[in-house]
């Protein structure tokens, strides 16, 4: 995994690019095995975190409900 890589995907997931830099970093993706695999990786973890804040939200007020 490459640092590099890493920030240009942080950038791009979080759409913090460009249209340029955008279509430059796609055009990356699509030539570059390893960039593809930390993409999909990134993405996956992503996921993980925003389902994971979701049912933490759904929990809290069954928590406090429940609590003793």
């Amino acid at each position: 995994m490459k640092i590099d890589y890493q920030d240009r995907i942080d950038e791009y997931l979080l759409n913090r690019m460009t249209d340029e830099e955008r279509s430059t970093f796609e055009q990356d993706v699509n030539h570059d095995e390893k960039l593809q695999d930390q993409l999909s990786f990134t993405k996956d973890v992503q996921q993980i975190v925003i389902r994971r804040n979701e049912m933490l939200a759904k929990m809290k007020p069954w928590e406090e409900e429940n609590m003793w």
